[in-house]
């Protein structure tokens, strides 16, 4: 019923019942003169098929600023826990936000950010920063996400390279762990690092969002390189060594170029020669670690 005051919150479904108690601040830990606490539970609760469940957030309220001494929200069969504070400066409004999340059901999270996505196995958790002022050409910040419990076949980035491998993609595998690495500098989403491994291959790339206020028109550009490792993650003694000899005398090795925008990314294969002197300096630090 809230969408009919808020058209913002068309497509949120379900039940709501809590509390919210308003209160001065005692003690010297009260970092504004009133504090607020939220307490709520829904039922059935989702928001355009992303499942919701309540909330708790404990926070402070004064004249030119809101301080959330924590938050605690269960949302994509996950938890996400964080604190921050918004205030009014001079040149605009400043947000602040520090946060970590986990085991954030990966498909539910990549269909609210892209609705015409395939869908994806696994789970995400990590950490991270973020300071806006003003708006997003104002954004500051940087996240670090674990991947586990995956399969990306489906994906146009890893799907590419794996039929570049001529390797079948048959039933999904929700085996695959991985590591991302993003910073913000304005309104451009860098991507350091990405690093995957299921089905004996792994991926690594880097990457970059060029103008996120573009929404889906956002050029975009990277590339990712996929090479076979079928010992990686076998515990036997010396298989290790073995491992990294057959990594480091591989010369069968598929790389793409990613090009396009966000909505519409294109990959296309290249030459290994091609791609960039940074990304090689990282797969020379990764594979040396």
């Amino acid at each position: 019923e809230l969408a009919g005051y808020w058209p913002d919150f068309n497509g949120l479904d379900g039940k709501s019942s809590g509390s919210l108690t308003a209160s001065r601040a005692e003690g010297n830990r009260a970092f504004e003169p009133l504090q607020i606490k939220i307490n709520e539970k829904l039922s059935e609760g989702s928001y355009k098929n992303v499942k919701l469940g309540g909330y708790e957030v404990s926070a402070y309220l004064g004249r030119d600023r809101l301080v959330i001494d924590k938050a605690e929200i269960k949302a994509m069969n996950g938890t996400i826990k964080s604190s921050g504070n918004i205030s009014q400066r001079s040149g605009g409004i400043s947000t602040y936000i520090n946060a970590d999340f986990s085991k954030i059901e990966l498909n539910q999270l990549e269909h609210l950010l892209f609705r015409n996505a395939k869908p994806v196995l696994g789970e995400v958790s990590g950490k991270g920063m973020l300071v806006i002022v003003s708006d997003l050409h104002g954004l500051t910040g940087e996240v670090n996400i674990q991947l586990e419990k995956s399969d990306l076949a489906r994906t146009v980035i890893v799907g590419t390279l794996y039929n570049m491998m001529k390797l079948k993609f048959g039933n999904n595998e929700p085996k695959g762990q991985g590591q991302l690495s993003l910073r913000f500098e304005g309104s451009s989403l860098q991507i350091p690092s990405f690093y995957y491994f299921n089905r004996g291959i792994e991926i690594r790339g880097s990457g970059a969002i060029e103008d996120l206020t573009k929404g889906g028109a956002s050029p975009v550009k990277g590339y990712a390189v996929g090479s076979a490792r079928p010992l990686k993650g076998i515990s036997l003694l010396g298989i290790n060594e073995l491992d990294q000899l057959m990594a480091s005398l591989q010369t069968n090795v598929s790389s793409v170029k990613i090009e396009g925008t966000l909505d519409n990314p294109k990959v296309v294969p290249v030459p290994f020669q091609e791609i960039s002197s940074g990304l090689r300096a990282l797969l020379w630090n990764q594979l040396h670690k």
